[in-house]
């Protein structure tokens, strides 16, 4: 049976937390995981001090414990050994329909996409159902690994809070 999630990630404000690296997600609950999903917005996705907001259909995985994350940078330079990291601050998974209460924030025609999506955010982290994983760390594409290569997938493991 299919159930939806709602899932945020808030990049950090760090000078160069921002990336244009491939990222994907793969979500394990209590009772299962999704397949891995590839993280994509029109424009660009993941930049400094930016929310991400991602709504997904998936087979019931329970409780979310686990948000893992795979990078890549397909165009890894060896000419740039700070890579094109990622400082990820947090992920917010919420099970199930967003009550129309804390959706109807994106709907407004009033205020900038980002602040509507740290209000949106905001109201999600207060909700009861939700799960927030705290990282505030950097994520290095494989390149920049020191377990990978150019072009190969790096793992994260984020457990919940």
């Amino acid at each position: 049976m299919a159930n939806k999630y709602c899932i945020t990630f808030r990049t950090s404000k760090k000078s160069g937390a921002g990336t244009d690296s491939d990222i994907e997600m793969q979500l394990v609950g209590t009772v299962g995981e999704t397949g891995w999903t590839n993280l994509d917005e029109a424009g660009d996705s993941f930049e400094e001090g930016d929310i991400n907001l991602f709504f997904f259909e998936f087979n019931d995985i329970g409780t979310a414990t686990v948000v893992r994350l795979r990078t890549r940078e397909e165009s890894s330079s060896p000419d740039s050994p700070d890579g094109p990291a990622w400082h990820l601050d947090r992920v917010c998974v919420y099970p199930g329909e967003v009550p129309q209460e804390i959706r109807i924030i994106l709907d407004s025609p009033i205020g900038a996409t980002q602040y509507k999506r740290r209000l949106f955010e905001n109201a999600l982290l207060a909700h009861p159902n939700a799960v927030v994983f705290t990282h505030d760390n950097w994520i290095y594409p494989g390149a920049y690994s020191q377990r990978g290569t150019a072009n190969e997938w790096t793992l994260t493991e984020i457990s919940a809070d």
